[in-house]
């Protein structure tokens, strides 16, 4: 009885999980696109030359209010997919029977041809194209060295004819970000095509762990091929290395093979369980995937761990669920974190195969706890040779042609024109599917929030250590003493001098640098600048260097207060923190506790800087041992309230606890930031955001759990 019992609680339990994960149609946002293709700056990409109304124009663009022709494509050209890199560019895969190119635009000029692809007149798919970020990498194929570089990589969706069999790897490695991918850039990264392989499937790249690709189509052609961050140049700088002994893709090298493979690069191979065409992470810690196979009992939702290294560093993976209908294809997650997987139905000769019913569905995955549940089904069309222009064969697919992507609140996702239609009407076709799932946060606890600095940091101490409210000077007449009041001869700015053990006597003639640290700055009359004269009495200095905070009113148009963070680099020591500190009572209270901390933050266009914050949780052991827990670097556009958070665990040991964010920024980079911080939150549990541009390369993970938030 008990075990019934459980039974059937367990059953409730998962009904109840999957009750919150509804699929709501977008009719608004279905309305103001037209076969959406991708993001790009804040604008939806659409259609297709053979889609709207003008052939010159080969998609329209959407820009939250307005939608207008975008850039034009190759005349003669079908647009099969589109990528959008925000500040790289948006590229474009065109075709036709003779030409298969790769092709770039800025988002307004016409796009232009920069990569002629193999085999001709092969569609890519919709992961073909990766976004590696920026690594130090000394490329074989120019003479710039060994320099940081933006790399991008299009794995090629080869026919597996005799000839092109198995593909290559291009990529484009270049220092300036809108020039990568750019004409005359593009270099095949193998020797040889990849004839151990039928194609490749796509790949993505995960923040901070490394790079995975996928290949098919047997068996033995199958597998999530995996290289880290630390190893990345090398895939460029040592091919062979990865060809033939790491990935194992010359004629021949896998016929040894035999069971289920794992290696330290490969996190799965000879299976059909390792054929798929995507791998969705809404975090850079895990990541799901749908098989891209016929056979029932491994049409399976599959969870990889990246971080579950105990037997090879690629991660591990377990399954969800297993004996699903349908043929896995491509997924997408949203803003929230949520997860969706997507299928397709696949026909054989003259009827649906075993393992397959007539619908293309979308499941979603809750990943704060692994619920799922399929929240969308669309018709498709009994198979009709007439309308595709082809023989009838057996596994003719029909789903997405692109992964999902948010736009507007909701997912959307293109199909191809033909196959598909709405219930009960044979002739109206479904080009694209527009909605999402409703997503129920858990309730948390706040332990600490701050909506404004309404009156004041409210339980907040942004502490003032010893890289905190300090004026850098490398020429003065006299040292400034304690209690002196400082002001800025050009700026107006009032500062009370605090401590002045930090100075040093050479800074007086130019030799040395030297500092004082100040409370608080009441700068209502204006903010400190580089290079003014500071004077207190007859003692003056010019600054060449600081590191200020201070609460004022929102100078962007908001209401109520904001910490105002102001720091030139030059002569600082190290990087300046700012750290909210806690109570006694409240470090009890979140000892062995999961929690996020957030904070909203404004970039100031006076900023010289890149935009850079790194967000810590962490505490200090005792005596003095430092364990932090970084979630990675965020990076904001400029003029725009951004929220920046991280997820981590708070230990049981640690005496001091601290919750830190700081500009990216060195003793030597000369850069100045101007930046407004206010909505501080300590929430108990893991809350996602979803306003974050991008996150970087995320550091330790040493001493806590942690996760960043970004968009994928």
């Amino acid at each position: 009885m008990r075990q019934l019992l459980l039974v059937i609680l367990c059953a409730l339990s998962l009904q109840l999980a999957h009750g919150r994960l509804v699929w709501q149609n977008d009719s608004a946002m279905a309305a103001k696109t037209d076969a959406p293709r991708c993001v790009f700056r804040g604008k939806l990409f659409s259609g297709q030359q053979d889609e709207i109304s003008n052939p010159a124009v080969g998609c329209t663009v959407y820009d939250g209010v307005n939608t207008y022709f975008g850039p034009a494509t190759p005349m003669g050209y079908n647009v099969c997919q589109m990528w959008g890199i925000d500040d790289v560019g948006v590229f474009a895969q065109v075709e036709s029977s003779t030409a298969n190119n790769l092709c770039k635009s800025d988002g307004t000029t016409a796009f232009t041809a920069v990569c002629a692809l193999e085999p001709v007149h092969r569609t890519l798919l919709s992961r073909c194209l990766i976004d590696c970020g920026r690594h130090t990498i000394n490329s074989p194929d120019d003479a710039l060295g060994d320099v940081e570089r933006r790399m991008l990589l299009c794995v090629e969706y080869a026919s597996g004819l005799t000839g092109d069999a198995g593909g290559n790897i291009w990529y484009s490695a270049q220092p300036v970000d809108s020039q990568a991918g750019d004409a005359g850039t593009w270099y095949k990264i193998f020797d040889t095509n990849c004839d151990a392989i039928k194609h490749f499937h796509g790949g993505t790249y995960v923040h901070g762990k490394g790079l995975y690709v996928f290949t098919g189509d047997t068996d033995i052609q199958s597998s999530i091929l995996f290289v880290s961050t630390a190893d990345l140049p090398t895939l460029i700088e040592s091919p062979s290395t990865w060809y033939d002994t790491n990935w194992l893709l010359g004629e021949g090298d896998r016929a040894a093979w035999s069971g289920t493979v794992r290696t330290n690069n490969i996190l799965i191979g000879n299976t059909q369980t390792a054929r798929t065409v995507d791998l969705v992470s809404p975090d850079g810690k895990v990541a799901y995937y749908w098989p891209d196979c016929v056979v029932r009992e491994l049409q399976s939702i599959i969870k990889v761990d990246f971080y579950d290294t105990a037997v090879h560093p690629c991660g591990n993976y377990s399954t969800l669920a297993s004996g699903l209908d349908n043929t896995g294809w491509y997924g997408g997650v949203d803003k929230r974190g949520l997860v969706y997987l997507t299928n397709a139905s696949t026909w054989g000769t003259d009827s649906l195969l075993a393992s397959q019913n007539a619908y293309v569905e979308i499941y979603c995955i809750d990943p704060q706890d692994d619920s799922y549940a399929k929240v969308k089904q669309i018709y498709r069309k009994d198979f009709d040779p007439t309308r595709v222009g082809v023989t009838p064969a057996a596994q003719q697919y029909y789903g997405l042609e692109s992964s999902l992507f948010e736009y507007g609140g909701a997912m959307l996702g293109r199909f191809p024109r033909y196959g598909l239609h709405s219930l009960g009407d044979t002739t109206a076709y479904a080009e694209f599917v527009c909605g999402s799932v409703p997503y129920h946060k858990k309730a948390g606890t706040s332990y600490l929030t701050n909506g404004g600095f309404t009156n004041g940091f409210a339980g907040w101490d942004i502490e003032t250590g010893a890289n905190n409210n300090i004026l850098a000077f490398t020429s003065g007449s006299a040292q400034f003493a304690a209690n002196d009041v400082i002001t800025g001869q050009t700026s107006g700015a009032v500062a009370v001098a605090r401590q002045v053990g930090q100075l040093v006597s050479g800074a007086w003639d130019g030799t040395a640098i030297g500092y004082v640290r100040v409370d608080a700055v009441n700068q209502a009359a204006g903010i400190f600048q580089i290079g003014e004269i500071v004077a207190s009495g007859e003692k003056t200095a010019t600054i060449n260097g600081m590191n200020i905070n201070d609460i004022i009113d929102d100078p962007t148009g908001g209401n109520g207060k904001v910490l105002r963070v102001i720091n030139k680099s030059t002569g600082l020591p190290g990087y300046p923190k700012y750290m909210p500190t806690l109570t006694a009572a409240q470090k009890v209270a979140i000892k062995n506790g999961l929690f996020n901390y957030s904070c909203k933050v404004y970039h100031d266009s006076a900023c010289s800087d890149t935009k850079t914050i790194a967000t810590v949780l962490g505490y200090y052991g005792s005596p003095g041992a430092v364990t932090l827990s970084r979630a990675g670097t965020y990076r904001f556009v400029e003029n725009q309230w951004r929220t920046m958070d991280i997820t981590g665990m708070f230990g049981p040991t640690a005496t001091t606890y601290q919750l830190n964010f700081y500009p990216d920024m060195s003793s030597s980079d000369n850069d100045y930031t101007l930046l407004y911080v206010t909505d501080f939150n300590l929430i108990n549990g893991g809350i996602r955001d979803d306003e974050v541009e991008q996150l970087s390369t995320p550091g330790s993970r040493s001493g806590a759990l942690y996760r960043g938030t970004y968009l994928n």
